[in-house]
């Protein structure tokens, strides 16, 4: 999978794609839809709404598909991550892609075998300065579509918990009810803390 790169057709056109086993996908704000297994298709999400025929538009009109966002203020906008998750409600999902720098202090990490510096809590590859991961806490992600894009709070919760254990098909886990387990987290109105 290409990340951070400049991953458009060739002939800079969008690529297209067979979704037949397509299951769920991550949208960037640089315009790119990762799946495992299938190549970043960049360029669907850029400018004014979604090209057709890309896997952006695949992936907000094919209600079977769960979107995953990154919403550290970086890999996708506020805007755009406000419409996006409006658009596949009830099937996006919060995930960090985090690297080992997520909650640590700015400075030179690597991520693999690639050198990666962190400044301001952006995680960029030495070498060309595209993204490289995040420094994204699961708490933060659940707090930025809360608090900055005015998602209800169980909306996000559920984002980040219920419905990604839903699609990689874990049964006893992802919500409060009898018989799940459960590591719980006390709300403040501000940060979670472990209970």
């Amino acid at each position: 999978r290409k990340r951070g790169s400049d991953c458009e057709g060739r002939n800079g056109q969008a690529n297209r794609v067979n979704v037949g086993s397509l299951h769920h996908l991550r949208i960037r704000s640089d315009g790119a839809a990762d799946r495992e297994g299938l190549p970043s298709i960049c360029g669907s999400l850029r400018g004014s709404g979604i090209k057709p025929g890309t896997i952006a538009e695949v992936g907000i009109k094919d209600a079977r598909l769960a979107l995953e966002f990154i919403l550290d203020g970086h890999h996708i906008n506020d805007a755009d991550a406000t419409n996006y998750l409006t658009a596949a409600s009830g099937r996006s999902i919060v995930i960090t892609d985090a690297m080992s720098a997520a909650g640590a202090q700015d400075g030179d990490y690597k991520i693999g075998e690639l050198p990666v510096t962190v400044a301001e809590g952006v995680a960029r590859l030495k070498s060309n300065g595209s993204l490289a991961g995040s420094t994204l806490t699961m708490d933060r992600a659940v707090l930025h579509m809360h608090k900055h894009l005015n998602f209800s709070l169980v909306d996000s919760i559920n984002a980040a918990s219920k419905l990604p254990a839903e699609i990689i098909g874990l049964k006893d886990v992802g919500q409060i009810a009898v018989g799940f387990k459960a590591d719980l987290l006390e709300f403040d109105g501000s940060n979670f803390k472990h209970v």
